[in-house]
């Protein structure tokens, strides 16, 4: 599931002009690259940017602030191991930033044992929280991209 979310959710943020800030793993390596390639035809859209380093344990509302110069108005979590403990540090510390966060509970790992924050979209809760072989990536990835919308045209 994360990764046909990884492959075709790119495409639809190029297309709203969402600046997308990552940190660094493969997958979202990946999920910058598929942006990136996406980009290419659409040159208004904003670069794709990779946080390097560590993400947690720190303030990130300074981090984005001086990074990129405001504080994303959104967060969506893919996965992330749930026995490492990073990913829902991070989660927890995007948390305190106050930025919204949608955890995609179909990709699994801390995704699927967090809560959601993104308070505007909670009639999409259900179809994020989906789970098994009946969750359709087309149908997630548009879900996504309607919270998206709300996010950024707020």
């Amino acid at each position: 599931m994360a990764e046909n979310i990884v492959r075709f959710l790119p495409p639809e943020l190029v297309r709203l002009g969402v600046r997308l800030v990552v940190g660094n793993s493969d997958m979202l390596r990946k999920f910058a690259e598929n942006y990136m390639n996406a980009q290419i035809n659409n040159t208004d859209a904003p670069n794709a940017i990779i946080l390097l380093g560590k993400l947690r344990q720190r303030d990130l509302r300074n981090l984005f602030e001086d990074a990129i110069y405001y504080v994303p108005n959104l967060a969506i979590l893919l996965g992330g191991g749930g026995k490492i403990g990073r990913v829902k540090e991070e989660y927890d510390d995007t948390v305190r930033a106050g930025i919204p966060v949608i955890p995609i509970y179909s990709t699994g790992g801390v995704a699927k044992q967090v809560e959601p924050t993104a308070d505007k979209v909670k009639t999409l809760y259900k179809t994020f929280s989906q789970k098994g072989a009946n969750v359709d990536a087309g149908d997630l990835v548009q879900a996504i991209v309607k919270a998206v919308r709300i996010y950024v045209n707020d």
